[in-house]
């Protein structure tokens, strides 16, 4: 996969300048758009003419335009980008590491910082886009019953565990499911999701065991597998939600 097209959270394309009712993020300078920009919704134009929605930051004596994108997409293509360092860097693992090779000294230890580094914090990512994703297109204001309670838009995304997220939250909402039974992609999913709490909630026992079986997952996952399934869940409820750039280039 190439890199992925940026999206925002509200985006406006081919509209004419003088047709905009918005209010628009003025350039300059000035504290009165920080201000404006906590009390109303402030959309900025981009040089081909489109509209995104931002906000204005003060930063020290600076102030920050500041798109608003949709965090799933940042999410995602953070995810793609480490993954592509993972790879790179796999291979140097391998050369210092493997059995029939050098001694092991200093370097071959910065590769293997470096490698599970990436790979962690690529798979954090990866999860982290689903989550933002289910969250985000949950609707604002219908309530879901989950044993025998009900729960609006922020208890969902607070309490009700992942799995049924997708298994029956989105369903109830949507009229649809993406996992009819145990295909291959919800295995895919399923063991991101496992992989990522072990990373997020890192373990340990006296014997090392622990650490080891997780980093022998890190070497071993299916992450083309585990992209493939990510992108065929968001696209099965959002249509080309995650889609290649038309540029073609890697990033």
């Amino acid at each position: 996969m190439k890199h992925i097209q940026k999206k925002y959270y509200q985006e406006h394309k081919n509209v004419a300048l003088e047709k905009i009712s918005y209010p628009i993020l003025d350039p300059s300078d000035s504290i009165d758009i920080v201000e404006a920009s906590k009390e109303d919704q402030l959309f900025l134009i981009y040089n081909d003419n489109s509209i995104v929605r931002a906000f204005a930051h003060q930063h020290k004596d600076k102030i920050l335009r500041i798109p608003i994108p949709d965090l799933s997409i940042v999410y995602f293509n953070s995810a793609y980008l480490l993954n592509k360092l993972r790879i790179e860097q796999f291979d140097e693992m391998v050369s210092k590491v493997s059995i029939d090779g050098d001694k092991m000294d200093e370097n071959a230890t910065n590769e293997i910082f470096k490698f599970y580094g990436y790979s962690s914090s690529c798979l954090i990512s990866l999860f982290t886009a689903l989550e933002s994703f289910i969250n985000h297109i949950l609707p604002d204001n219908e309530v879901y019953v989950y044993k025998k309670k009900k729960y609006n838009k922020g208890e969902i995304q607070r309490w009700i565990p992942f799995n049924d997220k997708v298994k029956y939250v989105l369903p109830f909402y949507f009229g649809k499911t993406f996992f009819t039974n145990a295909t291959p992609l919800y295995e895919h999913i399923d063991n991101l999701k496992s992989i990522r709490d072990e990373l997020i909630h890192t373990k340990s026992d006296q014997n090392l065991k622990l650490q080891e079986k997780l980093m022998s997952k890190i070497i071993d996952f299916d992450y083309e597998k585990a992209f493939e399934a990510s992108t065929d869940f968001m696209n099965f409820y959002k249509k080309e939600f995650i889609v290649e750039c038309h540029c073609g280039r890697d990033f």
